[in-house]
């Protein structure tokens, strides 16, 4: 297996595929990965609000899903689902929040490559999602950009505001 080259999150279509395929995986009590701080004030890959973070993570989301679907072993259909319940629940809501605060440039890459995404995952998949999320890929689907912003922010606003709740702050 090759690293595919020229994009980023290039590590996903090895280290995904191994895993499945691996007789067994250990885990380890301490942490062994550490974000590095740059020292020039940029931002990592999964902050920047470039379009080729967003539509490099989805390609590389689709090698996976490639690769899962071309596997002829009955217990692939399981990962595949398993596989895209994280793309939906935790890869991609990392992009609303980029969204929300990118140009014009992110959101026209958003609309261009995540709704392919969507549509390859499966209508059925969306429709078992909570509330907010549902309603953010619908109108994804939909090509609703300034509705979904709306919906977004609102969210955003709630999710603040249960948090400043729970602490016992108002």
């Amino acid at each position: 297996m090759l690293y595919p080259e020229g994009i980023l999150y290039e590590d996903a279509p090895v280290s995904v595929p191994l895993h499945y395929l691996a007789a067994s995986v250990d885990v380890l009590s301490e942490p062994i990965y550490h974000w590095r701080v740059r020292e020039t004030g940029e931002v990592s890959i999964t902050q920047m609000t470039d379009p080729r973070g967003l539509v490099d993570r989805v390609r590389s989301i689709e090698l996976v899903r490639e690769w899962l679907l071309a596997r002829p072993e009955p217990e692939f259909r399981d990962y595949l689902r398993s596989y895209d319940d994280n793309t939906l629940v935790e890869e991609i809501p990392k992009f609303f929040w980029l969204v929300a605060d990118g140009d014009s440039a992110y959101r026209t890459a958003y609309l261009q490559h995540v709704p392919r995404l969507l549509q390859a995952i499966g209508a059925e998949r969306i429709r078992g999602l909570n509330g907010p999320l549902r309603i953010k890929y619908r109108l994804t689907l939909a090509n609703r950009m300034t509705a979904f912003l709306t919906v977004h922010r609102l969210h955003r606003i709630y999710v603040a505001a249960q948090r400043r709740i729970r602490r016992g702050g108002r």
